[in-house]
């Protein structure tokens, strides 16, 4: 996660990362919960 946070904030790049770890979700910025291809939740960090 610090690699991927350097990165964004030297580059400006967004990054995406699917993951089921409620750990690595809570350190994003903003999370966009997902079920059957439909947005449940658009969440701001």
């Amino acid at each position: 996660m610090i690699l991927l946070r350097d990165l964004h904030r030297r580059s400006g790049m967004t990054i995406i990362i699917a993951t089921h770890d409620e750990d690595i979700a809570s350190s994003a910025q903003r999370r966009i919960r997902l079920r059957d291809g439909s947005i449940l939740a658009d969440i701001q960090n």
